[in-house]
């Protein structure tokens, strides 16, 4: 009967146990079990720690039937399962329980126990160098390019000796944000599939933060290109008018309304230069602003459940429909405070 089997030991196959190796469990009594009409040795389900892994590949081994052989191979029905005994991993291995078990059945009694490889050491410390070489090589083209700065050109001031000094344009909220969510995804991602070997771990929802922040970002830079073409244009036209009105001492009114308008133009069209990257990101043309600091506490916040989720349970966030319009709205409501900033 099924009560008289038990799981007498197991061992893995080769140096290491983990995905795509095979794991060995020796069931006693089970060649005369399995000499019972309607016994079926291939039926018996693999429980790692508790954790049942339905649908993994079975060999029964023809020279001794009290082994069984299972090959550790991912499968829809065991991801949870999976999940569980990988997710938060503390060390390269981890030292868990083994038994089989019928479905519907209770699991075998055993005390065996086997070393499953969590993540190899080598990958893993590849894994942080290029992670730590991905934000290095992030931030030194943060302080040396305008890869996180804002579009247009450079802003410049005369110095003392009446030489003109080229300064740096001030960082970009939006930009920073679409990098932000770069980083976190990208290395989310391929922290998941060392562990896993899924290469299914995108969610909707991480499309769907990829494109909130990309289209915040290329929105501002279109309303930036935007708004300095039309102070531009509005500049050449008081340009024009002024030129016309110079000579005629009953428009020294008007003139003067031209050149106030010309100098708050000007100041419109010139780029601002850095202030720091914090107060660049939070700040527009009256000082630090809300919704900017919204945008920047809701990134961080989502950004830093991205991660945990990542780690714990091995998987990319789904996010529900209103955090995501949440997302989308502070985005919206960025855009559309920027569209009147340095008015003219």
């Amino acid at each position: 009967p099924y009560t008289d089997l038990k799981v007498s030991g197991a061992w893995r196959e080769g140096p290491h146990t983990g995905l795509y190796s095979t794991i060995i469990v020796q069931v006693e009594n089970l060649a005369k079990w399995a000499e019972v009409t309607g016994n079926d040795p291939s039926q018996f389900i693999l429980y790692l720690e508790g954790n049942p892994l339905k649908g993994i590949p079975l060999l029964i081994d023809k020279v001794t039937a009290d082994k069984l052989h299972f090959v550790l191979q991912p499968s829809t029905e065991s991801e949870a399962g999976w999940k569980n005994l990988l997710g938060s991993p503390s060390a390269y291995e981890r030292n868990v329980s083994v038994t089989v078990g019928l479905e519907n059945m209770s699991p075998l009694p055993s005390t065996a126990k086997v070393d499953i490889t969590i993540i190899h050491k080598g990958w893993l410390w590849a894994y942080i160098g290029a992670t730590l070489f991905l934000l290095v090589l992030l931030v030194w083209l943060a302080r040396k390019s305008d890869i996180l700065r804002d579009a247009g050109p450079a802003p410049t001031m005369i110095d003392q000796a009446g030489n003109t000094i080229t300064l740096r344009k001030s960082y970009s909220l939006g930009r920073t944000q679409m990098a932000v969510w770069f980083v976190i995804v990208i290395a989310t991602y391929v922290f998941i599939w060392m562990v896993t070997s899924s290469y299914g771990s995108l969610t909707g929802s991480v499309l769907a933060l990829i494109g909130i922040s990309a289209g915040t970002a290329l929105g501002s830079a279109v309303i930036d290109v935007t708004k300095r073409n039309q102070a531009q244009d509005q500049r050449e036209k008081l340009l024009a008018e002024k030129s016309q009105i110079e000579a005629d001492p009953a428009q020294k009114a008007r003139l003067e309304q031209i050149n106030q308008e010309l100098a708050a133009l000007d100041k419109a069209i010139s780029p601002q230069p850095t202030s720091g990257f914090i107060l660049d990101i939070l700040s527009d043309a009256n000082g630090v602003s809300f919704h900017r600091f919204q945008m920047a506490v809701w990134t961080v916040v989502l950004g830093f459940i991205f991660i945990v989720s990542g780690y714990h349970v091995l998987t990319m966030p789904d996010f529900p429909e209103t955090l995501l319009g949440l997302m989308g709205t502070s985005g919206g409501t960025y855009l559309g405070f920027k569209s009147p900033e340095n008015p003219s």
